[in-house]
C-alpha cells in the first residue's frame, strides 16, 4: 500500500512527460508519414512541423 502511494505521488510525476511524449508521438506518426509521401519532403522535416504546430495549438488553446 505504501508503495504504491509513494509510486503514485512521486515516480509518476517524474515519468509522465515522457509518457505524455510518447503518445504524441505515436499519434502524429501515421500523419507525419503520410504527408511525407504525399508530399515528397523528408519525414523528419514533416515531423518536426507537426509537432511545432501541434504544441503551438495546445498552447494557444491552453492560454484562454
Amino acid at each position: 500500500m505504501a508503495i504504491t502511494y509513494v509510486i503514485l505521488k512521486y515516480a509518476f510525476t517524474l515519468i509522465s512527460p515522457f509518457v505524455f511524449a510518447f503518445i504524441i508521438g505515436y499519434l502524429l506518426k501515421k500523419p507525419a508519414k503520410v504527408i511525407a509521401l504525399t508530399f515528397k519532403v523528408p519525414s523528419k522535416l514533416v515531423s518536426f512541423l507537426l509537432v511545432l504546430v501541434f504544441y503551438s495549438k495546445v498552447g494557444v488553446l491552453g492560454g484562454r
